[in-house]
């Protein structure tokens, strides 16, 4: 799937934003682009969440922590 937020593209696994996230979860059919509103999620906050989705020992830095947090 692509998400896109603003002027940014994500490419992505359905799956695992679904075991994570209600939201993509909740889609009823397969899409395979989602936009998402900058103003609700950053590029930068969506690619923390993602790449700690993916990681084998999800940790967060103190870099852009607040993103995250939003």
């Amino acid at each position: 799937i692509e998400i896109i937020i603003g002027d940014t593209t994500f490419r992505c696994h359905l799956l695992v934003l679904r075991c994570y996230s209600e939201y993509f979860n909740n889609l009823t059919d397969n899409p395979k682009v989602v936009t998402l509103p900058s103003a609700e999620v950053s590029p930068t906050a969506f690619y923390m969440v993602y790449k700690w989705m993916l990681s084998p020992d999800p940790t967060i830095g103190r870099e852009n922590i607040l993103d995250f947090f939003l």
